[in-house]
């Protein structure tokens, strides 16, 4: 994936590029980082890795993540998203 903004090769994919307060907790927004100029920016959907925020682990999200379909990370504010 290449950079929109300089064409640079050296752009990191799917890291929280912008921190919204929801009811008293802040929530991340996924995105794309350039390296080069430094500049955030959202991908296309076929273009980065997908993530879902999820209220509670059931046993079919935990089957998945055994078999390494899914990676479930809990945040510190207590937020579980889903990332595939």
């Amino acid at each position: 994936m290449r950079c929109p903004e300089c064409g640079s090769e050296y752009v990191i994919s799917n890291v929280t590029i912008r921190w919204h307060a929801v009811r008293g907790t802040f929530l991340s927004q996924r995105g794309q980082y350039c390296a080069a100029c430094g500049k955030t920016f959202k991908a296309q959907e076929s273009d980065a890795i997908r993530s879902v925020r999820v209220s509670k682990v059931t046993e079919a999200l935990k089957s998945l993540q055994e078999s390494g379909d899914i990676i479930i990370v809990r945040h510190r504010n207590g937020t579980r998203e889903v990332i595939f």
